[in-house]
């Protein structure tokens, strides 16, 4: 898993695009 974001762990690669957008 790629953790570009501050999303939580248990987020979704689309999850984790969204906040990174």
């Amino acid at each position: 898993m790629e953790s570009h974001t501050v999303a939580p762990a248990n987020a979704t690669d689309e999850q984790q695009a969204a906040a990174n957008a």
